[in-house]
């Protein structure tokens, strides 16, 4: 037995070399499994036994692969004294080096098995004789064949269908994963070899004998000489199926042990033994394109064997959908024998979406075949454009309608830029698919929102534009074949290009390239540290140029991430994203009202001898107040008087009761309350203060004044005086802080004059669009403006608006403020503004 070992192992190191493993996955297997088999005799082969042993799994098939169980099968007609010599058996082969794995069954287990356990019962039923006595195997056969009837190879035949789908929902769902299971994974070994076991139960028919063949080569060599395949997906299906065979030896004898996972460690290595190594990414391409093959090849079988052993529908169910096309059930069915022309192909896809049926296997295999003849002769391919949009506009199905374009080849064919999308993958945690199938995972999961009870299902029901929300997904990702690094600038670029020839409008591809544009942004900013600066969200919502735009950029990032890894969009950060939306849409609104807002002011102004001033002006103010403020010929002057460019300009105008002192002040974060004490040492009452900034950085700043001593209107020759104060000040050349100190004893004296009630004092709050209102109530005093601003200043509050009202001895100011970081005051902050303010007003009171 030792020297049995020796020769075992020298001639297994020989078998396992890269060369053979290299070549023809059908030759190596069938090596692998005669050397196994040489192996078993050379032990056993001056033993006789009263049962029969076989070969089962993929030993029984011969697609034994390095590192596979071998499993073998001992089949005793009933419990005996036999039961001894199975265990013997058992004994001598656990002393190989091989990984043998056997089981003991009896006629007896047959009908148990096939009621509660079919893959048990799928193991009895792919068996090869090996050694023992062949009529027990014979019977063994017999016993099989005769539990068989119609009933039991329905039920059989639809637990395998069932059990195809269950199996796919666990590995992904698609043939595309990034590291699929080259065995489990849909368009894996299993889903062959999942309809050779239909197809044998079917006709009663054991598949695997001792011809040295592999079980799916005489299985497609079978369907060929039935007429069931033509001689072209004969030669496709074995092609595919050897490419995944050889993967999958190599992964064994690589990762030294038994392991279907391809992982991106294994990928490399084994491309490079296949001879990518120059492109390891087409060794992936090749590997998707094989597997999508067996996919779709297996699941064309699957329904027909469904179909066949179920009742047929009656042709009076039949519908004819134009001069090419019939439906009949769930089904639909072409008329045509010879190839389909590039119209025709689009119209089936379209039928099938609207219809939300299947094509029978003869339209599926048309279509395959018409799409390799058009490209190979080079087809007009935009003629039918006009239905390939209304494929995006079907009410559903779109996702799968598109999937099936895909997986024909069609879509491909069509959309010649979305060629390269097919198989391309990256590699990382984060990706879960190919590109090709996380776009039309992320058009799917879209439609998935449909009926679902959650607010982003809601804003999905209320788009109306789903289409342009379809093909924006669509090509989303179509630039990073050519660079991932800004490939949403590449994809809008196509958008443009892609959008003309389908016959979109340049408004419905404007909001398209948008999307693709910004299709990342929306997750960086909500999983960003920035994300809650004021200024970060306020130059995000300033890039939507409609609340449509921001719900369709919402929708679209849901869907793309949805489709990503199944671990990244967790619940933590769909909240996120959906707190981002919700902030994001109330900036938008505002901004959507002022500007609503301000195309109605504009009429107003339509007599201008400047629109184009007026409108520049007009747009870099966001506070509708502003206008409310101001008559339609003082903002003409405001315009007028900033277009000149000066960094200071103070403007003087007398009106009947009043004076008017406007300061424009550029690009300058000038202390409001210097501008007050400025007018107070200059012994101006200010009875009204306006002040407003552009978004430029640019301040109005407008004072209503009186002369202090005399009550009137201030008089023209103390114009000069006053401008030269104002620029010091904002030049900071006068201290005024002095000037204002200076001022106090005179304050006091005229102060006696004024009845002064400290208890009159009252603090307001309330919200005022994206401001925070603050209404002060005190008694009237000189230089009160001077000393709210300056408490205002000292909490770290911006103003954007003042106003005061005197209502005799008594004052009513209110004044827009925010935070320095651009955000309203929370309730918790309104006590200490509340005190600061009353304290600094009691102090020019009592003085």
């Amino acid at each position: 037995m030792k020297e049995l070992k020796k020769i075992s192992s020298r001639e297994k190191e020989k078998l396992f070399s890269q060369k053979k493993l290299r070549n023809n996955a059908y030759k190596f297997c069938v090596e692998y499994s005669l050397f196994v088999e040489s192996q078993i005799y050379r032990i056993f082969s001056d033993r006789s036994y009263n049962f029969a042993v076989l070969a089962s799994g993929s030993f029984g098939r011969r697609e034994l692969a390095p590192h596979s169980d071998i499993q073998l099968l001992l089949v005793l007609p009933r419990k005996s004294t036999y039961d001894r010599q199975a265990a013997e058996i058992k004994n001598l082969l656990a002393e190989c080096e091989l990984p043998f794995s056997v089981s003991v069954s009896y006629y007896s287990d047959i009908r148990p098995a096939l009621e509660e356990d079919i893959k048990k019962f799928t193991r009895f039923f792919e068996t090869r004789f090996l050694f023992g006595k062949r009529a027990v195997f014979e019977q063994w056969q017999k016993k099989l064949f005769e539990v068989l009837d119609e009933e039991n190879k329905k039920r059989l035949i639809t637990a395998y269908v069932e059990n195809i789908f269950e199996r796919h929902a666990l590995f992904g769902d698609t043939p595309k994963l990034l590291e699929p299971s080259i065995k489990e994974t849909a368009g894996g070994l299993r889903d062959l070899q999942s309809v050779e076991w239909m197809y044998g139960i079917k006709n009663n028919i054991m598949l695997s004998d001792q011809s040295e063949k592999t079980q799916t080569e005489k299985f497609v060599t079978a369907l060929y000489e039935q007429k069931i395949i033509t001689r072209k997906e004969k030669k496709n299906v074995l092609e595919n199926y050897e490419f995944l065979l050889r993967v999958r030896n190599l992964l064994h004898v690589i990762s030294n042990r038994r392991n279907d996972r391809l992982e991106f460690r294994f990928q490399k290595e084994i491309a490079t033994l296949l001879g990518y190594a120059e492109q390891p990414t087409e060794f992936m391409r090749r590997y998707f394109q094989a597997a999508s093959y067996i996919h779709k090849f297996s699941r064309t079988l699957i329904k027909k064997f469904k179909e066949e052993i179920t009742k047929p529908l009656s042709d009076y169910l039949t519908i004819d959908l134009d001069e090419d096309f019939y439906l009949k059930g769930e089904r639909i069915f072409t008329y045509s024998r010879e190839s389909l022309s590039f119209s025709a192909m689009m119209r089936a896809f379209y039928y099938r979406g609207f219809y939300g049926a299947i094509f029978d296997r003869h339209l599926r295999a048309l279509i395959s075949e018409s799409v390799e003849e058009a490209d190979a002769t080079g087809t007009s391919k935009h003629l039918s454009s006009v239905f390939f949009r209304e494929i995006l506009k079907l009410p559903q199905h779109v996702g799968e309608t598109l999937s099936a374009m895909n997986e024909l080849g069609f879509l491909g064919l069509f959309l010649e830029e979305f060629n390269e999308l097919i198989g391309f993958y990256q590699e990382g945690i984060y990706h879960y698919y190919t590109a090709d199938e996380h776009t039309l995972r992320a058009i799917k999961n879209l439609e998935a929102l449909s009926g679902a009870k959650s607010e982003i299902a809601r804003l999905y029901e209320l788009t109306e534009r789903k289409d342009l929300l379809y093909f924006a997904l669509l090509l989303h990702d179509i630039g990073k074949p050519i660079s991932i690094e800004g490939h949403e600038i590449i994809g809008a670029e196509y958008a443009y290009s892609i959008g003309e020839r389908l016959g979109y409008s340049t408004e419905e591809i404007e909001l398209v390239a948008f999307l693709i544009r910004n299709h990342l942004l929306m997750p960086n900013i909500a999983y960003g540290k920035d994300k809650n600066r004021p200024e970060v969200l306020k130059e995000f919502s300033d890039i939507f140029p409609s609340l449509e735009s921001l719900n369709m950029l919402y929708l679209l990032t849901y869907a793309d991430l949805s489709a990503a890894n199944p671990l990244v969009l967790t619940s933590w950060k769909k909240q996120l994203l959906h707190k981002l939306f919700l902030r994001t849409r109330v900036l938008v609104e505002e901004r959507i009202m002022r500007t609503e807002s301000l195309f109605v002011k504009e009429e107003e102004f339509f007599g201008s001898t400047d629109v184009h001033r007026l409108g520049r002006h007009l747009h870099k103010i966001e506070n509708m107040n502003y206008f409310d403020s101001f008559t339609p010929e003082e903002i003409r002057k405001h315009a007028e008087e900033i277009e000149k460019g000066k960094n200071i300009s103070v403007v003087f105008e007398q009106k009947e009761e009043k004076t008017d002192i406007t300061v424009f002040v550029k690009d300058l974060n000038l202390p409001i309350a210097r501008l007050c004490a400025t007018l107070t040492v200059n012994d101006l009452n200010i009875i009204s203060a306006k002040i407003f900034t552009r978004t430029d950085g640019v301040a109005i700043n407008n004072f209503e004044v009186k002369d202090y001593r005399t009550g009137k209107p201030v008089s023209s020759e103390h114009f000069t005086k006053i401008k030269n104060d104002i620029i010091l000040s904002i030049n900071f050349d006068m201290e005024i802080t002095k000037e204002f100190t200076r001022y106090r004893s005179k304050w006091k004296v005229l102060g006696n004059k004024i009845l002064k009630k400290s208890d009159k004092i009252r603090i307001e709050f309330s919200e005022e669009n994206h401001f925070t209102k603050i209404n002060v109530y005190s008694p009237d005093m000189i230089g009160l403006l001077y000393t709210i601003l300056e408490a205002f200043a000292e909490l770290n509050l911006k103003v954007f608006l003042a106003k005061l009202e005197t209502q005799g001895a008594n004052v009513q100011s209110y004044f827009y403020v925010l935070n320095k970081d651009s955000t309203k005051i929370i309730p918790e902050d309104f006590e200490l503004i509340k005190v600061t303010l009353k304290e600094k007003i009691k102090e020019i009171l009592e003085r």
